[in-house]
């Protein structure tokens, strides 16, 4: 068997409701942005993989729009300017990425 680890990063929709409450979408438009976002089933890609290969996988258990892995850790002034930015564009489908 030949190991493999796989890193996940990005198929969670999962948003816990004290971080839904800080995004300025509605529901509907959330949704809108989940679906655009999402890398939807790569975490099921490989399930037929076990009978050639020991598959160890790494999975984010929530959305990006709440915790992108693959970001690095953001400065108090980078984040200020993310959620003045949210704030003047309130409503547009980019808002909700300025609210992670």
């Amino acid at each position: 068997m030949i190991p493999i680890v796989l890193h996940i990063p990005h198929a969670s929709r999962v948003i816990p409701a004290e971080e839904r409450a800080t995004f300025v979408l509605d529901d509907t438009a959330l949704e809108r942005e989940l679906t655009a976002i999402t890398d939807a089933w790569t975490d099921e890609l490989v399930d037929g993989w076990s009978e050639r290969y020991t598959v160890q996988r790494v999975i984010a258990p929530v959305s990006r729009l709440v915790c992108d892995v693959e970001r690095f850790r953001m400065t108090a002034r980078r984040r200020w300017l993310r959620e003045a930015w949210a704030r003047s564009i309130r409503g547009h489908r980019m808002a909700v990425r300025c609210a992670r």
